[in-house]
């Protein structure tokens, strides 16, 4: 399951955070979140990490996590992703009356 929340900052520029809810064959439950950026009067989205640096080649894949997680956060505030966490939980919500 994915949402995407988008917001407009003071500057112009727009972030994108997509929050999305993985639910595992062995029943285990696993959230992600991706950060797209864009600049003012452009038409392309930027995501916030760069795999192709070569230095992303060198790190363990713990090591891999931890720095994805602070280039995200580079753009996005943690109450921001807590936000796009608990829209997508709206989302999927049942509706009872």
């Amino acid at each position: 399951m994915r949402h995407v929340t988008e917001i407009r900052r003071v500057d112009g520029t727009r972030v994108k955070i997509t929050a999305q809810l993985y639910i595992e064959i062995s029943g285990g439950v696993k959230y992600s979140f991706s950060v797209f950026t864009r600049a003012p009067r452009k038409r392309t989205w930027v995501n916030a990490v760069n795999h192709d640096d070569y230095t992303w080649r060198r790190l363990s894949h713990a090591e891999r996590e931890a720095e994805d997680t602070r280039l995200k956060l580079l753009h996005v505030t943690a109450e921001e992703v807590q936000q796009a966490y608990l829209n997508l939980w709206q989302s999927i919500r049942p509706n009872f009356q």
